[in-house]
């Protein structure tokens, strides 16, 4: 376990982003087989520093703790200061509020590959990834709504749950995140209801999870990430933001062992 106050430990973005900037050349880098190749970041052997401006638990982030974390990085010589600060959750507009010119705000894409497994059900329909009773879980795939972690997993493999199937939330649509899942697992699209038609009418509903593979040409991308703030500013929506989008969705960084467990 990380002490609260430490870098390592709020969700996984401090060592994701500083190898994103800043990472060396890894050869052979992949998610468990998936992406195979060499990871770099931004600017490979770069010498990087990270700033813990948000409380944990605390439900954002305070201005005057950005503007703290901002002058200690001033004062200790930083060349270029990279925010990861979203304020998203969900295809939603007018989520961004970074208004200064002189800041250029980057938004976070989808790539044109995505790492698909599908959920094959006793009448051969097949679904595209998208405190619980030990007795009524043991051995069976279950089937989590409107839920988006792979908290969920750890929990039914506790259980003893065979699988897990997670129904992603309504306003992420089919963007989802690849996860470190302790259980083989798959996320479906909520707008693809039959699912739920299936386990309703069906008495003894059955299906298996196939391996993941590979697609590539997925259609359209890049596509703004759920994860992403997204413009336009509510205060001057004439003044176009955010400047660019770069992929940031699935994408190989580094993560501790402590907590991260998403790619």
């Amino acid at each position: 376990m990380c002490p609260q106050n430490s870098m390592l430990c709020y969700f996984f973005n401090r060592s994701h982003t500083l190898s994103r900037a800043g990472g060396n050349f890894v050869a052979g880098a992949s998610v468990f087989g998936f992406g195979k190749g060499t990871a770099k970041g931004g600017s490979p052997k770069a010498r990087v520093a990270g700033y813990k401006l948000c409380c944990d638990g605390m439900g954002g982030c305070y201005d005057c703790d950005i503007i703290a974390a901002f002058d200690m990085a001033i004062r200790d010589g930083v060349d270029v200061l990279s925010v990861s600060l979203d304020g998203n959750e969900g295809f939603v507009d007018v989520t961004l509020q970074n208004a200064a010119l002189w800041q250029i705000v980057v938004g976070a894409s989808t790539i044109d590959r995505d790492f698909s497994n599908y959920v094959v059900l006793g009448n051969n329909k097949r679904f595209k990834k998208e405190t619980l009773d030990p007795k009524k879980v043991k051995g069976k795939i279950l089937v989590c709504l409107n839920v988006r972690s792979v908290d969920e997993g750890l929990q039914t493999a506790l259980a003893g749950a065979a699988g897990i199937v997670l129904v992603n939330l309504p306003e992420f649509g089919s963007d989802h995140t690849t996860g470190r899942h302790v259980l083989p697992a798959s996320v479906i699209n909520f707008n693809d209801g039959y699912y739920n038609l299936f386990f309703t009418f069906t008495r003894h509903p059955v299906g298996y999870i196939k391996r993941p593979t590979t697609e590539f040409g997925a259609k359209p991308a890049p596509f703004m990430a759920a994860l992403s703030s997204k413009g336009p500013i509510h205060i001057t929506p004439e003044i176009l933001k955010t400047d660019i989008t770069a992929p940031g969705e699935n994408i190989i960084a580094a993560y501790t062992e402590a907590e991260a467990q998403h790619t």
